[in-house]
């Protein structure tokens, strides 16, 4: 738990918006999209959530869901777990994404996550509507918004918006492993 604070705080100190994953209790890759992770609560507050939690209190701008089921309701659209668990007990104010396709419907939207990787597929306008969700779509956008402006990331984005070049650049430079080398 210690080190994951000390991460974020290094990274966000850099204006490195970090993600913490994945939201929670993805502990295998074979049937990861359809396997539940069965956890009681004591287990999962005193096992699971200290690092998750760690992070959290040393300010992480979002968290990612992940892809398998919590007891029988998939992690994104399990409100007792992102909502109930994340945002009411960790008291985590920044914003949830999901794992790449790992949504299964809008319902993941009113359940507390706030964006849907790579693409809106579930979480386009037209779903939304048809949902109902567009109330939660704007609160959804706040939480983005809000860790944005808390990093200050709209003042000093890091790059010449929209970024392509910065983005399709090369980050595995020598030096960068080097560097890596030497914080391991």
């Amino acid at each position: 738990a210690r080190l994951g604070a000390s991460y974020v705080k290094a990274a966000q100190g850099e204006r490195v918006m970090v993600t913490i994953k994945h939201w929670a209790f993805n502990e295998q890759e074979l049937d990861r999209s359809s396997a539940s992770s069965n956890v009681d609560v004591r287990t999962a507050f005193e096992l699971y959530y200290p690092p998750f939690e760690a992070a959290i209190k040393a300010g992480a701008a979002a968290v990612m869901c992940s892809y398998n089921f919590v007891n029988g309701t998939q992690a994104c659209s399990n409100s007792a777990l992102v909502t109930g668990v994340l945002r009411d007990k960790l008291r985590f104010p920044g914003f949830v994404m999901s794992d790449w396709d790992a949504l299964k419907g809008t319902d993941a939207l009113n359940a507390g996550t706030d964006m849907e990787q790579p693409d809106p597929g579930w979480f386009a306008p037209a779903l939304l509507k048809q949902s109902g969700a567009l109330f939660r779509a704007r609160v959804a956008a706040q939480h983005i918004l809000a860790a944005i402006y808390h990093m200050r990331l709209d003042e000093f984005p890091g790059c010449k918006l929209p970024c392509n070049a910065s983005r399709q650049s090369n980050q595995r430079t020598a030096a960068h492993v080097d560097l890596a080398e030497e914080a391991a």
